[in-house]
């Protein structure tokens, strides 16, 4: 509601990244650099865990990588 009384309002049947629409690489990557550093990732890490992510739509042996990047 705003200050003269109006309100307005918005339906979103599918939002940004829901299943229908799926979800943007650029989105996940712009993610995991905003909240990586809370983890205490330095730059370098980072760049080895989004190597890692990019690679999981390509059919990597995933078990060795996620645990040489996160150890």
């Amino acid at each position: 509601k705003v200050r003269d009384g109006r309100s307005f309002t918005a339906t979103v049947y599918a939002p940004r990244g829901s299943a229908i629409n799926g979800i943007d690489w650029a989105d996940v990557d712009a993610k995991f650099r905003t909240l990586a550093p809370y983890a205490g990732f330095n730059a370098e890490r980072i760049e080895q865990c989004m190597a890692t992510i990019r690679r999981f739509g390509e059919g990597m042996a995933l078990g060795i990588d996620v645990l040489r990047v996160v150890a």
